[in-house]
């Protein structure tokens, strides 16, 4: 057991990550992941349905074959700023607070640039991969944590109309922060109105308004009903807002 043990800590070291339990640190950047596991759910079921905390019943129409690393937090200003060399946020309060004001080009020049400085392969989460993350693994759950608003957001009752540091509000299940609230958050997948078409096995949509591209999560300058796990939002990938920003998936 112990030589086990002693092989498996040097595979983590060639790596480069450091590993506990369902987290894992990035070197490069020293962002924090978590493990999202595999399993299925029913997209989008909660534009319509009640909701608490109980799992959906029946099997999901959308499945996550297998596990992803999705970021704790948001990406913040510290963390773009060390990549690209440059804050392009409203609110530079802190190094804590998420980046905001980039375009969907922005983020993907970032994925890019990290990508090579780190060998590893990161990138923008499809989603569904969100939606499923944000519900704690496809439970059914209004917001991106168990609780009220006040308890797992910043949103227009209490942000003061201005941006937080990640990680201060209650997590989800999973341990993702800032699900719901902070700023938007841009996804992988071009714009469709209607998710009929979502890939079954939760990757991005390559198709539809492909010079759009969808947010999710909601932001500090919202009302509650629009910091749900089912709250939609688009943009042009080439515009920004001060209450848009993004977080990663680090493929295994």
């Amino acid at each position: 057991m112990f030589r086990f043990c002693a092989v498996l800590l040097a595979m983590m070291s060639v790596v480069g990550v450091s590993w506990a339990a369902d987290t894992m640190t990035e070197p490069t950047t020293g962002m924090t992941f978590v493990r999202v596991p595999a399993g299925c759910f029913q997209f989008a079921a909660l534009s319509t349905a009640a909701v608490g905390n109980k799992a959906p019943s029946g099997k999901g129409d959308i499945c996550l074959p297998s596990d992803i690393w999705m970021g704790a937090y948001e990406v913040t200003q510290a963390e773009y700023s060390k990549i690209m060399g440059t804050n392009p946020s409203g609110f530079k309060k802190g190094g804590r607070y998420p980046v905001e004001r980039v375009r969907w080009f922005d983020a993907i020049q970032f994925i890019r640039k990290l990508n090579k400085a780190s060998g590893k392969h990161f990138r923008l989460p499809s989603e569904a991969e969100w939606e499923y993350a944000a519900r704690s693994g496809g439970k059914t759950q209004r917001y991106g944590a168990a609780g009220k608003p006040d308890q797992v957001a910043w949103y227009m009752a209490n942000s003061k109309y201005t941006s937080h540091p990640v990680g201060e509000k209650k997590p989800n299940a999973l341990g993702l922060y800032d699900m719901s609230g902070n700023v938007w958050e841009w996804m992988q997948d071009c714009w469709n109105e209607h998710l009929e078409a979502a890939p079954k096995d939760a990757s991005a949509q390559t198709e539809g308004q492909c010079t759009a591209r969808v947010l999710r999560g909601g932001s500090w300058y919202d009302a509650a009903e629009m910091i749900t796990t089912s709250s939609r939002l688009w943009n042009d990938a080439d515009k920004f807002d001060n209450n848009s920003g993004f977080r990663l998936i680090l493929e295994p």
